[in-house]
């Protein structure tokens, strides 16, 4: 019975802990808060000189083209940024739109069964071979 009672002592203590702690949390922020004083004058001019943040132009916001990271290596991602940022504009505005998944998400490269010289074969010769694209600046220095 000992044993019994004990247990039971300690689980309602720990239930009373669980309750009591955030309880005692609030009435902490609460009591903090009744002091709060109202703004002052400069406070509020200072507020009232910021003027309101103007939209940046995509050619000119980082944020859009780190939204073009998942584009191909041999995109632009400033272009595919562009696109998803047009693509997260007509969907936050538009609320009948469904929320279809993401369309310019990094795709997986191509792969392809193999004999090519250029492709690099990982392990048995029979496995799927990753070959090579060239990127735009090895076509640049071919051409030149």
């Amino acid at each position: 019975m000992s044993f019994l009672r004990k247990t039971l002592r300690v689980i309602l203590w720990t239930i009373g802990v669980i309750i009591a702690v955030p309880i005692v949390l609030y009435l902490v922020v609460l009591a903090i808060n009744l002091r709060d004083q109202p703004p002052s004058t400069q406070a509020l001019a200072l507020a009232a000189a910021q003027p309101d943040a103007a939209d940046i132009a995509d050619s000119d916001n980082a944020y859009v083209f780190l939204l073009g990271f998942g584009s191909p290596r041999d995109g632009d991602p400033a272009v595919i940024g562009a696109a998803r940022a047009a693509w997260l504009r007509k969907i936050r505005n538009d609320e009948s739109l469904p929320r279809d998944p993401d369309p310019y998400i990094l795709k997986t490269p191509r792969m392809s069964r193999s004999s090519s010289p250029r492709s690099k074969s990982y392990g048995n010769p029979a496995t799927i071979t990753v070959t090579p694209v060239a990127s735009r600046h090895s076509r640049a220095r071919t051409t030149s």
